[in-house]
């Protein structure tokens, strides 16, 4: 599903926007070739900030993942891939079309950029209360579908790491869990789903 699909081929000006992209991220022609339009402007997006020190090669994700193996600890996912790469796509080919146009209108206009760099130094300064008003200040959900979108990435999966933690936890583990920033916020977070199965949820601040 992350592969180009049939039916998702682009018309000539939006695959040459993308080629243009691709250059200014100093990727080769042929680096996300084999990935399907929306999944090649998504990965475009998430190097958007490399020139503001933000690294996707550097990501938590990955330093969590490459240090729980390092120590020996028992390291699980909470999602398959195959339901990662579904929830980026779409059977209706308007909506793909709609967000790779969306995607290349806000890297060639400099928005993805910021918007990488603003929800990074949210999360580095642990700024909850930034983070709680997202959607006020991410442009982002303008529109039905981009609402759509939000819901399918977020509300959606979020139930699902809940079960996943907390079958965990039923097991006797400790449970060390890592998500991305936005799964904790909201009434469909994954703090509020896992108070109301029972957990005592408590924020730890550190002082960085």
């Amino acid at each position: 599903l992350v592969s180009a699909l049939p039916g998702s081929e682009l018309a000539e000006p939006a695959r040459q926007r993308i080629a243009r992209q691709t250059a200014a991220a100093c990727l080769p022609p042929e680096a996300l070739a084999a990935l399907s339009p929306a999944l090649q402007v998504m990965t475009l997006v998430t190097l958007a900030a490399r020139r503001d020190g933000i690294d996707p090669a550097y990501g938590i994700d990955l330093f969590l993942a490459g240090w729980g193996h390092a120590a020996s600890k028992k390291t699980v996912s909470l999602e398959t891939p195959e339901l990662q790469a579904r929830l980026l796509h779409t059977e209706n080919a308007r909506e793909r079309l709609n967000a790779v146009e969306t995607g290349l209108d806000e890297l060639e206009s400099g928005s993805a950029r910021a918007q990488v760099v603003r929800i990074a130094q949210v999360w580095a300064d642990a700024d909850l209360a930034t983070l709680m008003r997202y959607e006020d200040w991410c442009d982002c959900l303008k529109t039905k579908s981009d609402r759509e979108a939000m819901v399918r990435m977020l509300d959606e999966r979020n139930p699902g790491l809940a079960d996943g933690i907390a079958t965990l936890h039923a097991s006797g583990r400790q449970v060390f869990a890592a998500v991305g920033s936005l799964h904790m916020i909201g009434p469909m977070g994954l703090p509020a789903l896992l108070a109301r199965r029972g957990y005592t949820v408590e924020r730890v601040d550190f002082t960085r």
